[in-house]
């Protein structure tokens, strides 16, 4: 019984307080019917401050929803650098290791060629036919690895 009689006297003051208010006195008076009743105005105002307040809750939990997605997608970004960063290492290691390989079979073709005794024409992979960057399947490259390395043994 306390809680309804504390909540009745608030309203009678509420409503004392609008009554006595100038905008009350020199604005609501002379407007339409309801619009000059103060419980009407106590209402309206108790409507609009719970309007306000859940609009400022909805605001804060925006700006809050918000931060985090703008941290996601920063996240996003950083992975997504480092990803490019990596493949970029990975082609850069793989460049390296063609240009090895292909310096390589380059020395392996020079010795024969440079030495003063007449190159064999030899036809297939190991031979002159077989030209670096050209279109061959890695069957190729294991076959043309062995010829080198059997070179490399005589």
């Amino acid at each position: 019984m306390v809680r309804k009689d504390f909540v009745m006297e608030y309203l009678k003051m509420l409503e004392r307080v609008i009554r006595e208010s100038a905008v009350y006195r020199e604005f609501l008076v002379k407007l339409p019917s309801p619009f000059n009743n103060v419980d009407f105005v106590l209402l309206l105002v108790f409507l609009l401050g719970v309007l306000v307040i859940l609009k400022v809750v909805d605001l804060a939990r925006m700006r809050f929803r918000h931060k985090r997605l703008m941290k996601r997608q920063e996240e996003a970004r950083a992975q997504s650098e480092a990803d490019r960063l990596l493949r970029e290492e990975e082609a850069r290691v793989q460049q390296g290791k063609l240009a090895a390989f292909l310096q390589y079979m380059q020395m392996q073709a020079r010795p024969k060629e440079y030495a003063g005794d007449a190159p064999e024409q030899r036809k297939g992979l190991g031979g002159r036919l077989f030209r670096i960057g050209s279109t061959h399947s890695a069957n190729d490259f294991e076959i043309l690895m062995e010829e080198a390395k059997k070179n490399d043994d005589e």
